[in-house]
């Protein structure tokens, strides 16, 4: 079950899709060991858009699950 995610600090704009930093671990994990993006959602709550938006910042990061998952 997904767990709640930290508040919004003054002025921020909530958009309404805010996963903890767990889920967010958790989903990158999945996506590393190469499972479909509708089994991630099942397991973590984390839409398919933010799944591939996780992935892609976190290669920009320099993040190669390749050399060292």
């Amino acid at each position: 079950m997904p767990t709640k995610a930290r508040p919004l600090s003054e002025n921020t704009i909530d958009y309404g899709n805010r996963y903890s930093l767990a889920q967010r671990i958790q989903a990158l994990i999945l996506i590393t060991d190469g499972f479909k993006p509708e089994v991630i959602k099942e397991k973590t709550g984390v839409k398919r858009r933010t799944q591939f938006n996780i992935k892609k910042k976190t290669v920009e990061r320099g993040f190669n699950p390749k050399v060292d998952p």
